[in-house]
């Protein structure tokens, strides 16, 4: 008999409240700390067998990656 998944198994990619919530939070740190969770965020993205990264390890990179790539393209923002 097939089994019913549970659905705390189903992974889930985070709401658009919590990406904004992220990139708010990201944009607070040094862009040296943004590239660790960048860094961070790569490794849990590798792929171990035929394992899927979770989306939130995804959507966390992304965010780090479109931060640093927008502070690249007009500089860190100046600290006070």
């Amino acid at each position: 008999m097939a089994r019913r998944p549970d659905p705390a198994e189903f992974d889930e990619p985070l709401c658009q409240a919590e990406v904004k919530e992220m990139q708010r939070r990201m944009a607070l740190l040094s862009p040296h700390h943004v590239l660790e969770v960048y860094r961070r965020a790569h490794q849990q993205c590798c792929m171990h067998g035929d394992a899927l990264p979770r989306a939130a390890a995804i959507q966390e990179m992304v965010t780090a990656w479109k931060l640093l790539r927008k502070w690249r393209k007009r500089g860190p923002p100046a600290r006070e």
